[in-house]
């Protein structure tokens, strides 16, 4: 457990909040613009299925960068037929 206080002056009183580590999950930045541009042309170009594309397009929504980054890997270093 993570406790942080923030202390205040004679007219302000003293504030304090806890932080549960084990319930913070950590902020992480959403897939960028790049990222999804780059996705979507791998996505068009390697996935033949027109349903199974969209739906991998719809997912995009909720990936953060790092899942991005995955699954950019995923698409370059398989072979896709």
């Amino acid at each position: 457990m993570i406790v942080k206080t923030l202390k205040g002056s004679f007219y302000e009183p003293q504030r304090s909040y806890v932080i549960s580590s084990e319930n913070y999950m950590g902020e992480e930045e959403m897939i960028s613009d790049r990222q999804r541009k780059t996705l979507t042309n791998l996505i068009y170009s390697k996935v033949q299925d027109a349903d199974e594309c969209e739906r991998r397009i719809a997912q995009m929504e909720d990936m953060t960068s790092t899942d991005a980054e995955n699954e950019i890997f995923s698409f370059l270093s398989s072979s896709w037929r």
